[in-house]
């Protein structure tokens, strides 16, 4: 059987709203409370990390729709859910690569937006062979 070598793989990590608090929450918060916790999904991030951490976490893109970022330029988002307005003033300092925007394919929902990070992210080394996933 002939091999082949593996394709370029991303990981993904979801940043999600607090929907349920009128105010941001930490991730230690998060864990302690238990309505938190039970109102959390285990496989979101709740608090943004700076474009400069995740440049150097490895990350290349961010891929984010418009209406998320509109919620956190009202007057009051800074004071309530300062990182996602800090997040929101970042990327707006950025210049998109791509923007999707539906309205030209005559559908509906919000422009979704996709910005480089402007960092060089080398696929992982091939696995030697025999090795396991």
């Amino acid at each position: 059987m002939k091999r082949h070598p593996p394709q370029p793989a991303f990981d993904v990590e979801v940043l999600a709203h607090p929907w349920w608090s009128p105010v941001e929450l930490s991730e230690e918060e998060i864990r302690r409370n238990p309505r938190h916790r039970r109102m959390a999904s285990p496989i979101e991030t709740y608090r943004p990390p700076t474009l400069s951490e995740l440049r150097a976490r490895g990350f290349r893109f961010v891929v984010v729709n418009d209406d998320s970022l509109a919620r956190y330029r009202a007057p009051d988002a800074a004071r309530r859910y300062p990182s996602f307005a800090r997040f929101d003033r970042e990327l707006a300092a950025l210049e998109p690569l791509v923007v999707f925007d539906p309205r030209e394919l005559d559908a509906r929902g919000p422009r979704i937006l996709v910005y480089d990070l402007g960092q060089d992210v080398e696929p992982p080394p091939p696995r030697p062979a025999g090795a396991r996933r």
